[in-house]
């Protein structure tokens, strides 16, 4: 569980850096842009500066003037104060260009400079000589045309180096933005990948959690039935041999020295009885052994549906003993419906059994949603059960009314249902509360959605 926090912490965190890369990325994109658009907006001021300070505006006009006047000592002056402006302006560029990345000197401009101030004390000397103003032009002209065109040239390299570099910090900034969106959508679709892993890891957790819990649910009615068994075999070897000692016994009687015809009917009578009743316990033993240990094949079963078939089966039972069934069913339950089937049988075939000489029979039998169980209650007015053997009833082979013979059986049945019910995850147990007969109550898990087709 630490692990997984700490995934996710990390996860979320890697993201928002991510993000935040992307987001710096935009904005360090937008911020290069702006200063190499602005340093070349400064470049391009200085030389529109210097073109002024070099050009017919500038130095080269006054030169141009000091040689058609010399006479005018202003021309001279400007001359000077526009060539030392020039100088400075030259090495600002210079410098600018090299911030850029461009390696250029104004080599003609500087010569251009370094010419004329020289040539303007030319002028006044000449002058002074008395050279006229053709012949002192003749003299000082300088070819300033490479000048200009310097500048020129200086401006076009910068706006293309300005261009190239803008694109190039664009496409990596989109870069960027590709690797991190990219990162974001991998790293995205892997904390997806992994919260569907987790889910199903946890369906997984689930799924063996819930085997588990039904192995425990099959061992613990294997454990019940096993303990069940052994004491069945240790009661059933004791009540095998009683008929057989009787049979034995009254066998040699009537071999030895039954001569009367009336005894010998009486003990062949007493010898079929035991036969029978040794019928009886090795069917039941038989049944045991079939019901008792089958799996149950959980299906969704109309409650209403399988009781009232079973009520129909045992039709022919009720009216011979004049049975009155009350039946109230309500909701789904989650069972095997043939166990389900032989634990009303065996209820429903106890109510009728045994029941009371001298009130006439009436069965009650309601199955109603508790929570998520169905609750069966199976009541009838017969003989009942005294309080003290709610226990035992469920332990094989335990007749509480077989002093005489009155009842037919083996005493294996409620031991039989105990197993069904528990094997299917449920409980059972006699109501000790109830004193107007027998009532036995079980209760099994009920289904979420009506039975795709007939429980029956």
């Amino acid at each position: 569980m630490k692990m997984d926090r700490r995934w996710w912490l990390l996860s979320l965190t890697v993201m928002a850096l991510l993000v935040v890369i992307q987001f710096w990325s935009t904005k360090d994109v937008d911020r290069r842009t702006a200063e190499l658009h602005s340093l070349l907006s400064e470049t391009q001021t200085s030389a529109m500066q210097l073109m002024q300070r070099v050009g017919y505006g500038g130095l080269i006009f006054h030169f141009k003037n000091l040689v058609l006047r010399p006479h005018e000592t202003d021309n001279h002056a400007s001359a000077v104060a526009d060539a030392k402006q020039v100088t400075l302006l030259i090495a600002e560029l210079e410098t600018n260009a090299a911030s850029m990345g461009v390696e250029f000197k104004l080599s003609s401009t500087r010569a251009m400079v370094n010419a004329y101030l020289p040539r303007l004390d030319e002028v006044q000397r000449l002058y002074q000589q008395g050279y006229s103003s053709i012949d002192i032009d003749r003299a000082v002209r300088f070819n300033d045309v490479f000048a200009i065109r310097e500048i020129d040239l200086l401006i076009d390299e910068l706006s293309a180096v300005v261009r190239s570099q803008v694109r190039q910090i664009k496409h990596e900034g989109k870069l960027l933005n590709w690797i991190s969106m990219g990162g974001t959508i991998a790293l995205s679709s892997l904390v997806l990948a992994l919260l569907f892993n987790q889910n199903n890891r946890r369906n997984y957790v689930d799924a063996i959690q819930q085997m588990n819990a039904e192995l425990e649910t099959s061992n613990t009615g294997l454990t019940s039935v096993n303990k069940s068994l052994k004491q069945f075999a240790g009661i059933v070897s004791h009540d095998l041999r009683t008929p057989l000692r009787h049979i034995g016994h009254f066998s040699d009687r009537i071999i030895e020295d039954c001569n009367d015809p009336a005894e010998v009917t009486q003990h062949a009578t007493i010898i079929i009885d035991a036969v029978a009743r040794m019928d009886r316990i090795i069917a039941s033993l038989l049944e045991f052994t079939r019901s008792g240990f089958k799996r149950p094949e959980l299906s969704p079963i109309d409650v209403q549906e399988l009781v009232t078939s079973v009520v129909q089966e045992l039709d022919t039972t009720i009216k011979s003993a004049g049975a009155t069934i009350n039946l109230h069913l309500d909701g789904y339950v989650q069972a095997d419906a043939e166990l389900l089937r032989r634990v009303l049988h065996n209820l429903l075939g106890n109510s009728l059994k045994y029941t009371h000489p001298e009130r006439s029979p009436r069965i009650d039998l309601e199955a109603v949603p508790v929570g998520e169980s169905i609750q069966f209650s199976i009541s009838d007015n017969g003989i009942g059960i005294a309080p003290e053997f709610a226990e035992r009833i469920f332990e094989p082979c335990q007749r509480l009314h077989d002093s005489q013979n009155q009842y037919e059986g083996s005493g294996i049945g409620l031991t039989l249902v105990k197993a069904i019910i528990e094997a299917h995850g449920g409980s059972i147990k006699l109501d000790t509360a109830y004193t107007a007969g027998t009532r036995i109550v079980f209760s099994l898990n009920a289904a979420d959605s009506p039975p795709l087709m007939n429980a029956a």
